[in-house]
C-alpha cells in the first residue's frame, strides 16, 4: 500500500496582526521507494518535489484513464539540489477516480510537498 503524503493547506494571514510562529512552516516527506506515495487531491494542487541528493533523481505521476481509456504517465528527472513544481487540477488525468494523486520514485532522496488549492 502506498504511503499517504499529508495534504497541506495554504497558510492565510487573516488578521492585520500578522502570522504566528510556525504558521507558514511546511515539511517535505521522503519518497517511499517500496510502496510509492499518494495524496488526496483538493481539485487544484501544487506538488513541490525536492531532490536532496547529489545525483539526478526521477519521480513519476500515475495517470488515470481518460474517457477513451488512454494513459499518459509522467516521468520527470529533478537535478540534484533542485526543486520541481507541478500544478495538478482535478480535470487532469493524473487525479485517480478516487481523488488520489499517485506518485512513485526510486530515490529516497526525493521529498514531496503537496499544497492544497494552489
Amino acid at each position: 500500500m502506498q504511503t499517504l503524503l499529508t495534504n497541506f493547506s495554504q497558510a492565510y494571514i487573516l488578521t492585520p496582526a500578522g502570522a504566528s510562529q510556525g504558521q507558514f512552516d511546511k515539511a517535505f516527506q521522503a519518497a517511499d521507494v517500496v510502496n510509492g506515495n499518494y495524496y488526496q487531491s483538493s481539485g487544484k494542487d501544487m506538488l513541490i518535489v525536492w531532490n536532496n541528493g547529489v545525483a539526478a533523481a526521477t519521480f513519476g505521476i500515475q495517470s488515470a484513464p481518460d474517457q477513451f481509456g488512454r494513459f499518459a504517465n509522467i516521468t520527470y528527472t529533478v537535478n540534484p539540489g533542485a526543486y520541481a513544481v507541478v500544478i495538478i487540477s482535478s480535470q487532469a488525468i493524473y487525479t485517480q477516480p478516487n481523488g488520489q494523486v499517485v506518485l512513485g520514485s526510486a530515490s529516497a532522496l526525493l521529498f514531496f510537498l503537496p499544497i492544497q488549492g494552489a
